[in-house]
């Protein structure tokens, strides 16, 4: 090969590796074009969502704004009563032969007489109705909202709220004469109801 031509060769190949590998401030900018385009893309979709998202509830203010706020209401399912289902009772968990847990089954009952799962609040009081007793109010417990709607469930007998405590360090030595008392707030209509049951032992 001609030593001139070599000369070119060697010269253009420096040149096209000089080209390829860029100096680290060229390698920095591309990255934070990289960086930038990334944050781009992630700001239109979040873009995306919140518009989506703000026409849904643009759909739902439309559809609720149409419609009656008395019709609306009568439409839910109301509250009636509420019920304390079988199980409702003391309870030997820990099979020593000495009732510790006091079970209670609530079940919020509709205008049709349906057994529903309502949004509220409950308020459980545990009492000792004999006369001689010297105190009355054993214990008293309140369930939030939060908690409660985690507290719903079925069986072979029903649906109802499953409530559980554990009331050995209260109870008198000879439980009988116990009655809980139960009052639940509904969240839906404000409306307050109660009701109450001697206890058995189970």
């Amino acid at each position: 090969m001609n030593p001139r031509r070599a000369s070119v060769l060697a010269w253009t190949a420096a040149l096209w590796m000089a080209g390829c590998s860029a100096p680290p401030s060229q390698t920095a900018l591309w990255q934070q074009l990289r960086d930038l385009q990334a944050a781009k893309n992630d700001l239109e979709t979040k873009a995306q969502r919140l518009e989506e998202e703000n026409r849904q509830l643009f759909e739902q203010c439309s559809a609720l704004s149409s419609i009656n706020p008395a019709v609306r209401l009568s439409a839910l399912d109301r509250m009636m009563q509420i019920r304390l289902a079988k199980g409702t009772g003391l309870t030997d968990e820990n099979r020593d032969g000495q009732p510790e847990t006091l079970r209670v089954h609530l079940e919020p009952i509709d205008q049709a007489g349906d057994v529903v799962k309502v949004p509220g609040q409950v308020h459980v009081s545990l009492w000792h109705l004999d006369v001689s007793a010297q105190e009355h109010l054993l214990g008293e417990w309140t369930v939030k909202a939060e908690e409660l709607k985690t507290k719903w469930g079925r069986s072979l007998m029903g649906a109802y709220y499953r409530l559980m405590w554990n009331v050995e360090a209260i109870l008198p030595e000879k439980a009988d004469e116990l009655t809980v008392k139960v009052e639940f707030t509904d969240y839906l209509t404000g409306k307050v109801l109660r009701t109450q049951k001697p206890l058995r032992i189970r």
